[in-house]
């Protein structure tokens, strides 16, 4: 159970890992897209203020040549532009917004990370009060055995001495004796 309870652990934290890179790079993708807009935006609105400022006589931004009755036309062109651009920015500035948010599903995987630690951490334990148990109890096995060894031993010494065999009739009949001479003893 330990072994499966790792292996889930291990893979739930490879997923939480992968989604929680992924939402990080959304996120920095939205931050450098923002970034990139502001600056595109600025860009257009000092090329229009400069172009607004020089009039018709001003330079093309792209020919260098004078504008001439193409004034209004590169100045709509630029105010589409930047509208675009404003739009695209309001977006990414949404997007940026909803990545600063943990997602839901990163939550679920972080609570189901938090319960399997918890239970490889209780199945350890359990793995470690067992692993204990058993060194006592191979423990007292060994001692059992060794205590049948001595006891098989003496029973043996027990055997090889001369009228070692107990006779439980004999010792009845010894005990009447002895009872029955006790009131001499005591006299």
């Amino acid at each position: 159970r330990l072994g499966a309870v790792r292996e889930a652990l291990g893979a739930s934290q490879e997923e939480s890992s992968a989604r929680r890179t992924q939402w990080a790079q959304d996120a920095q993708e939205a931050k450098t897209k923002l970034e990139g807009l502001r600056d595109q935006y600025h860009e257009l609105h000092e090329q229009r203020d400069r172009i607004e400022a020089t009039g018709a006589d001003g330079a093309c931004p792209t020919c260098a040549r004078p504008l001439g009755s193409e004034f209004d036309a590169v100045l709509g062109m630029l105010s589409r532009q930047m509208e675009a651009v404003k739009q695209n920015g309001s977006f990414y500035r949404q997007r940026v917004d909803q990545l600063k948010e943990l997602p839901p599903e990163l939550g679920v995987l972080d609570a189901r990370l938090e319960e399997l630690q918890a239970e490889v951490q209780q199945l350890s334990g359990l793995q470690a009060r067992l692993a204990a148990e058993r060194r006592e109890a191979e423990r007292w096995a060994q001692q059992d055995r060794e205590l049948g060894v001595r006891l098989a031993k003496v029973e043996h010494d027990l055997a090889a001495l001369p009228g070692a065999h107990y006779d439980e009739a004999r010792h009845r009949f010894l005990q009447g004796e002895l009872a029955a001479i006790e009131p001499l003893v005591l006299e």
